[in-house]
């Protein structure tokens, strides 16, 4: 549970034996961890981005860098827990293009650091988007937009996109924003109109690793015609019910 950036050696064992690492972030460094003479040490979910993410000296014994497979989220999001994650600054780590050909989110071959120190279960980037979004718009009373959304099960859903389009284009999406997962609903937008055409929303879902889920517009037709400015000081009043009532002040001279 802890995060080591920006060293020459970020995590450094010198003749350690039976500790542990895990639930960890490792990022930046020259070595994300080294192990001098060190033996029987447990190294797992973790998530290790560094220019070589392991090395080794002295008398090289054996670690175990991942535990036995279990349930439980892993420290990329993952349904299960296993080895560790192992990235690199210009994309080539070992997690990253691997291949997971069943999706459990294990890379199909282990990965070799040394004799005798062999992650057999390393975690594999997630290359399935979230689930998808449904999206409801409704009309407020100043004429702009309440956008609430589903939340889909995804355990490293990162954010969510908000996209808007006139009725009358169903071929150009504009991102017009992105909040968090924990966003609290709704989400005002608006205005409405854009040179007399009406505008539709669609929220889509996306994880950590940058995967984008689905989304739907809702098909609310836009807002209703505005209600014609009254003279200062009057009531708009739709039977015995009060509809609005708008305050106006003039500058004077």
């Amino acid at each position: 549970n802890v995060t080591v950036k920006g060293w020459n050696i970020g995590i450094l064992y010198y003749g350690t034996e039976n500790r542990s690492i895990t639930d960890s972030n490792v990022l930046n460094n020259q070595y994300g961890i080294y192990l001098h003479s060190s033996s029987n040490n447990t190294i797992y979910n973790n998530f290790f981005n560094n220019t070589a993410n392991a090395g080794f000296g002295g008398t090289i014994y054996s670690n175990d860098w991942n535990t036995t497979r279990s349930a439980g989220t892993s420290i990329v999001g993952g349904p299960y827990l296993g080895g560790n994650y192992w990235a690199k600054p210009d994309g080539t780590g070992f997690s990253e293009t691997c291949t997971d050909a069943d999706s459990d989110g294990f890379c199909d071959s282990y990965y070799n650091l040394s004799s005798g120190n062999v992650d057999y279960l390393p975690l594999a980037a997630d290359r399935i988007p979230p689930g998808d979004v449904n999206t409801t718009v409704s009309q407020r009373m100043d004429y702009r937009f309440n956008i609430t959304w589903t939340i889909p099960s995804d355990p490293d859903l990162a954010w969510f996109n908000i996209y808007r389009r006139l009725n009358d284009d169903n071929t150009t999406d504009t991102l017009i924003d992105t909040v968090p997962a924990n966003y609290t609903q709704p989400y005002v937008a608006g205005p409405g109109y854009d040179n007399g055409n009406m505008y539709q929303y669609m929220v889509t879902a996306v994880d950590t690793f940058g995967n984008e889920g689905n989304g739907t517009y809702d098909p609310f037709e836009g807002p209703v015609s505005p209600i014609p400015f009254a003279p200062s000081g009057t009531l708009l009043t739709l039977g015995s019910g009060l509809a609005a009532y708008w305050y106006y002040r003039r500058k004077r001279g």
